[in-house]
């Protein structure tokens, strides 16, 4: 029997860094800026937990900026990385009933900003 890690497609780092995200209307104009915590990343989704608004929706797509450590040798705009993602899964968590948890499939490659 294959087991679920053993199906990935992608490693896994388990990271909490702070992210925004963005969240569109249907006319993709307006947008609401929102916050929240990675668990975990891969090259080709980031699972992440936040104070979800009632309209996030599964398949809704959101832009997402992740915020890294700054280092001593940091060149300009290497401190955050963007991409975009659609909504997998939602998730309630029991420990903190305010709070989701988003499971976001990649729909670009992370990359740091043009300067």
């Amino acid at each position: 029997m294959i087991s679920s890690f053993e199906k990935r497609r992608h490693q896994r780092l388990n990271l909490a860094l702070p992210l925004i995200y963005k969240l569109y209307n249907q006319e993709g104009k307006d947008y609401k800026k929102l916050k929240g915590v990675t668990k975990n990343i891969s090259m080709g989704g980031i699972y992440f937990v936040c104070l979800a608004p009632q309209s996030l929706a599964i398949k809704q797509v959101m832009e997402i900026a992740i915020e890294l450590p700054k280092q001593d040798f940091e060149l300009p705009g290497t401190n955050i990385l963007k991409t975009r993602g659609e909504v997998l899964r939602i998730e309630k968590l029991p420990q903190r009933p305010y709070a989701k948890g988003v499971a976001l499939q990649l729909i670009e490659n992370l990359s740091f900003p043009e300067p």
